[in-house]
């Protein structure tokens, strides 16, 4: 799908991201704040839709990433950007040795993780440098 999307990733990164931030919402005030009445099609149906956008922006992030830091090799890039997701993982549980820290924060960290990709990703000036070599325009 990505081949046919080739100089629209940041759009696709956008999108995802704000359903993402969405249903991460969904999720938070249906299970925590009680703001949506509860539901077990509710619950699995944010789930379901927070699974699917993460794992589909994944892979995003690596192409626009690879695009943006072109002649760079791909490898490098790809090698930092694993780095840096390994060592944010590490953090995040390394918050669980923390006493008495509960679980709720755990939705509210990954509320803003999505929330501070929207402005970085406004701010991001898209440019396909290693798609133009590829397609020889």
């Amino acid at each position: 799908v990505a081949d046919y999307m080739g100089g629209h990733y940041k759009l696709a990164v956008l999108v995802l991201t704000v359903v993402l931030i969405g249903s991460t919402l969904w999720f938070t005030f249906m299970l925590y704040i009680s703001i949506i009445p509860f539901s077990t099609v509710g619950l699995y149906t944010s789930y379901i839709v927070i699974s699917v956008a993460g794992i589909a922006l994944t892979p995003l992030f690596y192409e626009l990433s690879v695009e943006a830091s072109y002649p760079i090799a791909e490898g490098i890039t790809s090698g930092v950007l694993t780095w840096s997701n390994s060592f944010f993982g590490l953090l995040f549980l390394l918050a669980f040795y923390i006493p008495n820290i509960g679980t709720s924060w755990m939705n509210w960290t990954a509320l803003g993780a999505g929330v501070a990709v929207v402005p970085l990703m406004l701010m991001f000036k898209e440019k396909y440098g290693r798609l133009s070599v590829d397609t020889g325009q």
